[in-house]
């Protein structure tokens, strides 16, 4: 799947391969092409996202479209990140 196929930034994706495989990580940006960055807020920070190839992720949601947030201000913590995926990480995404 080539990325211009899909809007990667924002989507919740669970990992398909790997030592996270099952884990659930939002997109936070696009590294190079067929490379998405990913982090969870936790174990995966977003000061140094796993790059991950989006073969080896499905996309299981989609966050807030504006930067991760729907508050209107850009960025968003770690902690607020990880709040953030909780109901995707318990089934309910």
């Amino acid at each position: 799947m080539k990325m211009q196929d899909q809007r990667w930034e924002g989507a919740v994706v669970r990992a398909l391969c790997g030592r996270e495989a099952g884990r659930t990580f939002a997109v936070v940006g696009i590294a190079q092409d067929e490379l998405l960055l990913l982090a969870d807020g936790r174990h995966r920070r977003l000061e140094s996202p796993k790059r991950k190839k989006c073969k080896h992720v499905e996309r299981i949601g989609h966050l807030a479209p504006n930067g991760l947030r729907d508050d209107g201000e850009t960025g968003m913590t770690n902690r607020e990140l990880w709040r953030a995926l909780a109901k995707f990480r318990d089934g309910e995404g």
